[in-house]
């Protein structure tokens, strides 16, 4: 490639402008354990300034910059992802404020990480620290353990949050020099939206170092099929609420079956009003928790539910009986249309956040197609015969329990 992945929308709205920079990397717990730790560590402290004081006293010079940079996971990719949010250049009359000057400070934070065992030691301590944090709450690591079982044949998938623990702890500054220089050199794209694309691209002209950037970004695929398991699991610590995730596979991910999925989760678990939330918490009196999510790009449909040991067995049964009813087409049609006018509204607000811009961008360059489907639209055509469809065509495939 002759020329960088860079990809810059029109601000009419915002007097920031919002960057991104995103590397693509394949998922395996040794990528997303250093890709924390190297987040981490630029976070506090970069080459260019190798305090953690000089970092954030630079920033809030540079009239508030925020600078934040965390892994993600999409599928079967895993993405460091960086942004910045700058009050725009243009709304100052400040020659020492220039998008050229913040577009290469962003850029040296980003490519020019430090390497100083000291500094990664700190790292390493916070990322530990919230690793054990987290574990203790039932809920979290019930997901750990679910995940575990679902992706018992493909473990490398089986991470999502920090990543070998192990792996954290044995990393040494030298090691994630070495996993810099690879990252360098993987797919990476620059994304923003500004008030002036121009004088972005311009800025950005000398600010881009690394190879990365003139590799093909756009992944073949990022979907993680389903394997087939019907597996029962669990666990037993003695809490006093009993953690429940029911998994169902999908067997289509295409948009269309991604948004109906969508619809089924805020129909059994969106608000007070919906199917579960009724007759699990207010009806059986069995829930303090239920939450559904329709995971599209790993092929999961997961119902979660932190519920009275007593009532558990129950509130499974009406879990299971109520995804079976809506895919015989027992759909009460008064909820669905209350459902989707909530979401149409929350489409709504969300696009009116700089943040959403941005993400609309990546799921562009990431998805193939997915600039050409029209959410707001397909939502508002969705039927009672397409969400009983979506409901149909998902199988029950794990049951994990953390008693």
């Amino acid at each position: 490639m002759d020329k960088p992945n860079l990809v810059i929308s029109r601000n009419d709205k915002f007097s920031t402008a919002l960057l991104g920079i995103y590397v693509s990397l394949p998922l395996t717990p040794h990528n997303l354990a250093y890709a924390n730790l190297l987040t981490r560590c630029q976070l506090l402290a970069t080459e260019r300034f190798p305090s953690i004081q000089q970092q954030q006293t630079k920033l809030a010079q540079m009239y508030g910059m925020q600078f934040e940079a965390n892994p993600m996971v999409f599928g079967n990719k895993l993405l460091i992802g960086y942004w910045c949010s700058m009050v725009e250049p243009i709304e100052f009359l400040d020659p020492d404020y220039s998008y050229k000057k913040c577009l290469a400070i962003f850029a040296s934070l980003v490519q020019q990480p430090l390497f100083n065992q000291q500094l990664l030691d700190l790292a390493k301590r916070q990322l530990l620290s919230e690793w054990h944090e987290a574990m203790q709450e039932p809920a979290n690591l019930a997901y750990k353990n679910f995940f575990d079982h679902w992706y018992q044949k493909r473990p490398e998938y089986a991470y999502s949050f920090i990543g070998p623990i192990d792996q954290i702890k044995k990393a040494t500054s030298a090691d994630l020099q070495r996993f810099v220089e690879n990252v360098a050199s993987l797919p990476t794209i620059f994304l923003a939206n500004s008030q002036s694309p121009a004088a972005i691209k311009k800025g950005l002209e000398d600010a881009i170092i690394w190879p990365g950037f003139y590799k093909p970004f756009k992944p073949e695929d990022v979907v993680i099929k389903a394997d087939p398991l019907d597996i029962a699991f669990g666990d037993d610590q003695g809490n006093m609420q009993v953690q429940l995730l029911l998994g169902y596979g999908m067997t289509d991910t295409g948009f269309d079956q991604q948004l109906a999925l969508k619809v089924l989760s805020e129909y059994l678990t969106g608000d007070q009003s919906s199917k579960l939330f009724i007759k699990v918490r207010e009806e059986l009196g069995a829930a303090y928790a239920i939450d559904s999510t329709a995971y599209g790009n790993n092929s999961l449909f997961l119902i979660n539910a932190g519920l009275d040991p007593k009532l558990a067995g129950q509130a499974e049964e009406i879990i299971r009986n109520e995804i079976a009813a809506v895919a015989k087409g027992e759909i009460d049609e008064a909820l669905l249309a209350q459902t989707k006018r909530r979401m149409l509204n929350s489409e709504l607000i969300l696009q009116d956040r700089q943040e959403w811009s941005l993400q609309q961008l990546l799921r562009n360059q990431l998805l193939a197609g997915y600039g050409d489907f029209d959410r707001t639209q397909a939502l508002k055509k969705l039927t009672k015969t397409k969400l009983q469809q979506a409901a149909s065509s998902i199988f029950f495939n794990e049951r994990y329990v953390l008693k």
